[in-house]
């Protein structure tokens, strides 16, 4: 099954959490990244050909949307996930590196 994905943050971080969802394979699922949102402008295009799909308040306003922070800072982390998690239609991704090894 192939789910959207949507990735908050276009730092190192959210790019790093873009890479885990391409790829990831949880239990048949699979990602399609459709992109980043972002409040910042970015300086250029992302170095991974995703494109940002505009502020968080364009997420906000869609619907059957999967949703992973890749945000490094604890404090605006917390508040992206209050904002996004209060939106019934979004839901939010957890990712794990298929080459993940807990012994």
């Amino acid at each position: 099954m192939l789910n959207d994905l949507v990735v908050v943050g276009m730092g190192g971080l959210g790019r790093q959490v873009a890479e885990i969802a391409c790829a990831s394979h949880d239990g048949g699922t699979s990602w399609r990244v459709l992109g980043y949102v972002d409040d910042r402008e970015p300086d250029g295009p992302s170095p991974d050909g995703l494109k940002r799909l505009g502020s968080i308040d364009w997420l906000l306003s869609q619907s059957g949307l999967s949703v992973v922070i890749g945000v490094g800072s604890p404090a605006a982390r917390w508040r992206i996930l209050r904002r996004v998690s209060a939106v019934a239609e979004l839901s939010l991704a957890t990712l794990v590196h298929p080459a993940t090894n807990v012994g």
